[in-house]
Formats: C-alpha cells, structure tokens, sequence
C-alpha cells in the first residue's frame, strides 16, 4: 500500500518472497510461507497481498468502479472500460470458493547438545578476528 516496489526490497533479505494475484491463492502460499520459514534453518518470508485480494468482491468491484449489467455502457469507451474491469474482477476472485485447508506440515527443530555448543565456541575464540570477550552459554 506504500506504492514501491516491496518485492525489490523484500527479496534479499528473507528466504522466500512472493506476491499472490488471485483470491484463491491466498491459502495455499500462505502454507507454504510457513513451510519455508520453518524447514531447515528457520527464517523470515514474505507474501505481498495486494490490497484488492483481502476484500469482498462486491466492495472490490465498487472500488473499481463496476457497473451492473443493469446499467448499460453509454458509449464504446465506456463498454471498453467495464468489460476490463469485469474481465479483472472474474480473474481476481474466480475459484475463491474451492480453496481447502490443508494440514500444516510438520517440521523439526534442530537441537545441539552442550558439546556442540561448546566446539564453536572454542572455534570462535581460537580465531583472532572473532571477539567473543563476555559470551556466554
């Protein structure tokens, strides 16, 4: 809603970046944002939405300015302009209601004993170019 490029800025720095473009694909890439941002090390994602895919049609199509086929186009540039704004609404909100859940997926939670912990920490004190003074376990 800030009207700049969010994927530009967002990509680099997480694991996944993706901007959905219908109603129905809410649900399915948000399963797997959480897929991908808990599977191997856990990090961040992002799922751009644009603002006209987390509001009803009807709302949608007033914003767009969509008439009903009760109020007939006055001239060709007008018919022009609802068949385009019809055609991206259909697009935008066709399938909606055959989305299912589904069951999220499992994933682990790597686990590192003390022995572990204490190896890197020996290695990171053992190289001059780290300064760990202070850490602690």
């Amino acid at each position: 809603m800030q009207d700049i490029d969010q994927m530009s800025l967002m990509k680099p720095n997480v694991k996944w970046a993706v901007s959905i473009s219908k109603v129905k694909d809410i649900i399915p890439t948000l399963e797997k944002a959480f897929a991908i941002a808990q599977e191997g090390v856990p990090g961040p994602v992002f799922v751009e939405c644009p603002i006209d895919t987390l509001y009803n049609e009807e709302l949608v199509r007033e914003w767009y300015g969509a008439k009903s086929k009760e109020e007939p186009a006055r001239n060709m540039q007008e018919r022009i302009i609802q068949w385009y704004i019809n055609r991206h609404a259909k697009k935008l909100f066709e399938g909606k209601d055959n989305v299912q859940f589904n069951q999220p997926t499992s994933f682990s939670i790597p686990s590192h004993s003390s022995s572990d912990i204490d190896s890197v920490i020996s290695k990171l004190k053992s190289d001059k170019t780290v300064n760990v003074v202070g850490m602690k376990r």
